[in-house]
């Protein structure tokens, strides 16, 4: 199998491909671990780039040492081209201060001979009257507070100013203290910028990955989510924001927002999320989860602002489970399901993966969505989830993409869980099928490795060498 070149890596990690060309790479990626592998490192170079300082100003001591040490190799090279010695006189430093020794010389001599016209005397005329400048009281500019931050170029309680560019590695996250009480929180290998921090208005540029905010209902200040094509105006509600380079996906938890495209504009309310791809905002499927608990009244202010963020915290929540497979998964080019003993069938003995059972336990028991927190890290896996639909043809190659995206992310508890439901479903009749198989498997061999598990992972590489 061929590979992705490093520029093609670059470009998609800076968003500069067509959709064709990051189709053609998504799916690419989708079936090869090594390139993956290249990506995460394209995509962690890429933050660590951003954080490195300004090259510093040459000292003017150094500078003109250098200055005079290249003019003199170019006299010498200049000098080595002659073969007499008249000749060496026309160097490059002997023709510029010649020139420039003419040149004064013509310019003096024409000022010399130039008549002295006289003065015309000034002509009193009277002050006119400048109304007074009334006073305009400066734009207060506001700062943001770092809640919390792993993986992420900012530092927790770090003061951020307008302008700020706050980065996540793959992993990461940060959550931040906007100055009017809103939180808003950045998702692994996300990039947002601090484009405007003003009492009346404040603006969130989104350069790529995902930014969920808590925002509470005010009427003298307007705040603005902007991400490509797309700007987002809060309402009041609790919503996210997620760059993509294929596409964008606003989802509404609670409340209302007002979406605005180069074609127009629309509001979305909660429950509700739209996609925007291809110069199209299409309705997407979202399902809210419950708000943050409230902090006790007796709280004080500042403690209870800290509180309320560190409610939100990643590393606060409990893994949520996945729910089991109950009914048999139907995807057939017929919409019939494969039966069991078919499910194999026209594959020599030595390709048939044993069943999932072999290596790890069945899934665990379901967990409502009132169960989980409005959390970064359930954000990411739904949008992950989400992400996956809008760019694969089918549910179950969705799913087994949203193992492999779940998998780069770093998220491998939750990978393993995505990877053992998809595999207890039944098998279909899908040309990708085995293509399919090879991949989620594959994902799990990656996963166990980093989780230290490699006995598991060695067993399941074994299966998958042999199957192929």
């Amino acid at each position: 199998m061929s590979h992705l070149s490093t520029e093609t890596l670059w470009s998609l990690a800076r968003a500069e491909l067509s959709a064709d060309e990051v189709k053609s790479a998504e799916l690419h990626l989708a079936d090869c671990p090594e390139c993956r592998v290249s990506f995460d490192d394209v995509k962690l170079a890429q933050s660590v780039l951003m954080d490195l300082p300004a090259v510093p100003a040459m000292p003017e001591a150094m500078a003109r040492r250098v200055g005079h040490q290249l003019a003199e190799a170019a006299d010498a090279r200049a000098a080595k081209q002659f073969t007499s010695w008249w000749q060496s006189l026309f160097t490059p430093r002997f023709v510029l201060a010649s020139a420039m020794a003419i040149a004064v010389v013509i310019t003096g001599a024409w000022l010399l001979a130039s008549p002295s016209a006289p003065q015309p005397t000034p002509i009193a005329q009277p002050t006119p009257a400048v109304p007074p400048t009334p006073d305009v009281a400066p734009v207060k500019k506001l700062s943001v507070t770092v809640a919390s931050a792993h993986k992420s170029s900012t530092a927790k309680k770090q003061v951020l100013t307008e302008g700020a560019k706050i980065a996540t590695q793959s992993g990461g996250s940060v959550w931040m203290q906007l100055p009017d009480g809103s939180r808003a929180g950045l998702t692994g290998s996300s990039e947002v910028t601090l484009a405007k921090l003003e009492s009346k208005e404040l603006t969130l540029d989104v350069a790529r990955g995902s930014l969920a905010l808590v925002v509470p209902h005010r009427e003298d200040r307007v705040l603005v989510v902007r991400a490509g094509d797309l700007e987002v105006k809060d309402l009041g509600t609790r919503f996210l924001v997620s760059r993509e380079p294929s596409h964008t996906v606003v989802a509404v938890e609670e409340g209302v927002v007002e979406v605005k495209t180069p074609k127009g504009s629309r509001q979305v309310k909660a429950g509700h999320a739209v996609s925007w791809r291809e110069g199209e905002l299409k309705d997407l499927a979202w399902e809210p989860t419950p708000p943050p608990p409230v902090q006790p009244a007796a709280v004080a202010p500042s403690t209870q602002e800290q509180s309320s963020v560190a409610k939100l915290e990643e590393e606060e929540e409990e893994e949520a489970p996945l729910p089991p497979v109950e009914q048999p998964v139907v995807e057939n080019a017929d919409q019939t399901p494969v039966p069991a003993d078919e499910q194999w069938a026209g594959l020599p003995e030595k390709k048939r993966l044993p069943p999932v059972s072999a290596f790890a336990p069945p899934p665990k028991s379901v967990t409502t969505a009132s169960d989980r927190a409005f959390s970064l890290r359930n954000i990411e896996r739904k949008l992950r989830e989400i992400g996956s639909t809008i760019t694969t043809p089918t549910g179950r190659e969705a799913r087994a993409r949203n193992v492999a995206l779940t998998a780069d992310a770093g998220d491998c508890e939750h990978a393993l869980r995505l990877a053992e439901a998809w595999l207890a479903e039944p098998i279909t009749g899908l040309a990708t099928e085995q293509q399919m198989q090879r991949s989620v498997r594959l994902q799990q061999v990656r996963c166990l490795n980093r989780l230290g598990r490699t006995q598991e992972a060695d067993a399941i590489q074994r299966a998958v060498e042999t199957a192929h």
